[in-house]
């Protein structure tokens, strides 16, 4: 990891470090948690198997006689989570603000454009595709007269017919209860 790294990388290694280490006030790793990670990357590469640790960052409690290996593969794991976090959410903000662009509630001010309800949008568009794929799945299932649906399938068919009705989605195919 770099300091070229993206703003994403910073924010979730720099996150995940504060959650497994202490930085000591004062350090500059307390108001920039991502510069500790990276002395701590270093400090952990140097020195895996190291359970006494440099007074700028030490591990939290729970972490108390781990390595230096082994806090810096914690951090790792947690950082990937969190990333794949931040990066399904700009996705679904990606996916709520071109939603709104296709059906022109796009505002004229973009200061005014509040991504919060985009992300949300993008989910809710999300969601209506998926139950559409399994629907859709399921139909052609249904409409291939070698293929017969279980009874499961035939209840979970009944049951995204009625999602989707409810919701006032259209279905792009000839649905027959």
């Amino acid at each position: 990891m770099n300091e070229s790294a993206s703003i994403i990388d910073q924010t979730a290694f720099g996150m995940a470090a504060s959650d497994h280490l202490a930085f000591l006030d004062g350090s500059g790793f307390d108001k920039e948690p991502y510069a500790g990670y990276l002395a701590f990357e270093k400090f952990a590469n140097e020195n895996p198997e190291a359970t006494d640790f440099p007074e700028d960052f030490c591990p939290w409690s729970q972490h108390e006689g781990f390595s230096a290996q082994e806090i810096h593969y914690f951090i790792q794991s947690q950082a990937a989570v969190l990333k794949n976090t931040f990066h399904d959410i700009l996705s679904l903000t990606k996916q709520g603000i071109v939603s709104a662009a296709i059906n022109d509630e796009i505002p004229q001010d973009m200061n005014d454009l509040n991504l919060e309800e985009a992300a949300n949008r993008g989910h809710r568009e999300s969601q209506i595709e998926a139950l559409q794929n399994e629907l859709s799945q399921l139909q052609a299932i249904k409409t291939d007269h070698r293929k017969v649906l279980t009874d499961l399938q035939k209840r979970r068919y009944e049951e995204l017919v009625g999602k989707l009705r409810d919701r006032g989605i259209e279905i792009p195919f000839n649905v027959e209860l």
